[in-house]
C-alpha cells in the first residue's frame, strides 16, 4: 500500500495565533507516515510594511523600558541606537509550524520550520527528530497547524503526505519472553535486538524479572525488531509475563492471594498477561518456576506458554501445558497459546527445536501485535506456517482466531495447507475439542479438506514429526464456533 496526497490551505493575517486542525485518515496496516510542509511566501515581501511594523514595535518597547529603573541609562541608550536601524530586522518572516496527534489525542511530534522546511519528516522506521516512536494506530490523526505569525496578505501552505503499509494483515515472527542484563540475561538490549534482527524476528517482548529498568534502553527508532515493553513477574509460586506494560507492577503475592488486582493493573495499561512455563519443574530445581496459583482465575488470563524453550529439553512440561490449554478451551475460555524461548542467552536463537510466535497483524506495531495476540490470530512454529480456514455455505471464510457463527444444520468445511515443510516425515493432526479428529500421515504441506460434523466448539491443527516422540513443528490457535 502506498498513498500520496496533498492538502493546500490559504491563510491570511487574521489567522495569526490560530491553531488549525487538519485531519489525516490513517488506514489499517500503515507502517510509515511521511510529511513535507512548505508555505509561501516564507518571508514578508512587502518591505515597507515590515519597516512600519518594526518602527511601531520599537517605539512601544522603548516606552515600556523607559519606566523600568533597573535598566541602566547607558544600556537603554545603546539599545535605542541599535534598534533604530530597522533594516537589520528585515525581511520579517511568516512563521508556521505544526504538531501531530494520534486518534486518541496523544502528542506524537512537532515539525519545526528551520529544521524541516522543504524536507520530509517521518513517523515510522526512520523516525525523524522531534517525533515520537510507536505504531500508527488507524483512525483520524490530526495535524494541528500552528499559525505563529502571518504578515503577508496571503500565505499558501502545502502539506504533502505519503502513507506506506500493508493492504492486508500478514504473519510477523516474534519472541514473547526475553531477558537482558538488567536481570539475569547475558546481553544488553542492543545486542539482543541485533541477534533477533539477524534471525529474522519482527518483534520481541522485553520481560526482565520484576524490573522495567531495561525500558530506558528501548531505542527511539523502535523498529526491526519492535520491542514491546513488559516485565516478568517472578514470584515464589509462579511466573507470568506482563506484555505491553510501561510502568512497574508489583509482583509480590502469596500463594493464597488472588491475582485479580495485579492482572487488572496490566489490562488497565492495555497489556496482556501470559502464564509462563506453567509445568516447568519447580522448587528446588527451579525456584518459583512452576505455576501454583490455584486461586488465579484463568478467565482473566490472556496468553499461555504452550511451547517453552527447547522442545527436547522441555517436552514433558510442554505436553502438559498443551493438555491444560485444551482443557481451558473446552471450558469456553479463549486463551491464546504462544511460544517463548525464555531467552537468557543469544545462543538459544540457534536451537532448532525452539519456536517463534507468529502473529497475523496489520502492522508491526505494539497496538496491532497485542490486538492480534488477544484475538488469537497466532500460531507457534519452528518455521512452517499453516493456512487454516473454515468455510460455510453462506459464503463465510474464517481463519485462526476467528469465530464462526452457528446455524442449525449448516455444513462446514475445513481446509489446511502448510508452507515451509521439508521432507515427508510429518503428520498433520486436526484437533477439535481436545481430540484428534483427523490425521494425515506422510504429510508434505499439501492442501487437505474435509467436512466438519457433529458438535464442535473449536478446532486447531498441529504438524508433528512422525517419530515416537511426536515432536511438533507447528501448532495453530483455534478457530472458534459460536
Amino acid at each position: 500500500m502506498r498513498r500520496e496526497f496533498q492538502k493546500v490551505v490559504k491563510l491570511h493575517p487574521s489567522d495569526t495565533k490560530a491553531l488549525i486542525p487538519i485531519p489525516i485518515e490513517i488506514p489499517r496496516g500503515t507502517e510509515a507516515l511521511r510529511m513535507r510542509f512548505t508555505y509561501s511566501p516564507m518571508k514578508v515581501d512587502d518591505l515597507e510594511l515590515g519597516r512600519e511594523l518594526m518602527r511601531a514595535k520599537i517605539a512601544s518597547y522603548a516606552q515600556d523600558c523607559e519606566g523600568d529603573p533597573s535598566i541602566p541609562q547607558a544600556v537603554r541608550a545603546l539599545w535605542l541606537d541599535v534598534s533604530q536601524d530597522v533594516e537589520r530586522f528585515l525581511p520579517l518572516r511568516n512563521l508556521l509550524n505544526f504538531s501531530l496527534y494520534d486518534p486518541k489525542g496523544n502528542f506524537r511530534g512537532r515539525w519545526d520550520s528551520p529544521q524541516y522546511f522543504g524536507k520530509w519528516a517521518e513517523v515510522g522506521p526512520d523516525l525523524s527528530r522531534g517525533f515520537l516512536g510507536g505504531g500508527l494506530e488507524p483512525g483520524e490523526w490530526t495535524l494541528e497547524l500552528e499559525v505563529h505569525a502571518l504578515l503577508s496578505k496571503e500565505v499558501e501552505a502545502v502539506l504533502e503526505i505519503e502513507i506506506e503499509g500493508n493492504e492486508a494483515p500478514r504473519w510477523y515472527a516474534g519472541e514473547m519472553h526475553t531477558h537482558t542484563n538488567h536481570s539475569d540475561g547475558r546481553a544488553p538490549l542492543a545486542e539482543v535486538r541485533k541477534a533477533m534482527r539477524e534471525h529474522g524476528l519482527d518483534f520481541m517482548v522485553l520481560s526482565d524479572h520484576n524490573t522495567i529498568a531495561a525500558h530506558r534502553d528501548i531505542p527511539r527508532e523502535n523498529f526491526n525488531p519492535l520491542v514491546i515493553p513488559g516485565l516478568e513477574w517472578t514470584t515464589f509460586h509462579g511466573h507470568a509475563v506482563a506484555v505491553g506494560v510501561s510502568t512497574y507492577i508489583d509482583w509480590r503475592a502469596r500463594r493464597t492471594d488472588p491475582l485479580s488486582d495485579k492482572i487488572a493493573a496490566v489490562h488497565e495499561q492495555g497489556g496482556l498477561v501470559s502464564i509462563a512455563h506453567p509445568f516447568t519443574v519447580g522448587d528446588p530445581f527451579c525456584t518459583g518456576c512452576e505455576w501454583e496459583y490455584d486461586n488465579a482465575d484463568p478467565a482473566e488470563v490472556d496468553l499461555l506458554e504452550i511451547w517453552s524453550g527447547s522442545w527436547q529439553n522441555h517436552a514433558i512440561p510442554n505436553w502438559r501445558a498443551i493438555t491444560w490449554w485444551d482443557e481451558l478451551l473446552n471450558k469456553g475460555l479463549r486463551i491464546t497459546g504462544v511460544a517463548a524461548r525464555d531467552l537468557h542467552r543469544l545462543e538459544q536463537l540457534d536451537e532448532p527445536d525452539t519456536a517463534n510466535t507468529y502473529v497475523y497483524a496489520w502492522a508491526c506495531s505494539a497496538a496491532e501485535i497485542l490486538a492480534a495476540l488477544k484475538r488469537g490470530a497466532v500460531q507457534v512454529s519452528v518455521g512452517p506456517l499453516a493456512d487454516l480456514k473454515v468455510t460455510t455455505p453462506r459464503g463465510g471464510v474464517y481463519s485462526i482466531g476467528d469465530s464462526v457463527p452457528l446455524y442449525e444444520g449448516e455444513n462446514r468445511e475445513l481446509s489446511v495447507s502448510v508452507s515451509g515443510l521439508e521432507g515427508d516425515g510429518f503428520e498433520l493432526r486436526v484437533v477439535a475439542n481436545g481430540e484428534a479428529i483427523h490425521r494425515v500421515r506422510g504429510y508434505r504441506g499439501e492442501e487437505t479438506s474435509f467436512a466438519l460434523s457433529g458438535h464442535i466448539d473449536w478446532v486447531r491443527v498441529q504438524v508433528q514429526r512422525a517419530t515416537p516422540d511426536e515432536t511438533p513443528v507447528l501448532i495453530t490457535n483455534p478457530i472458534y464456533f459460536g
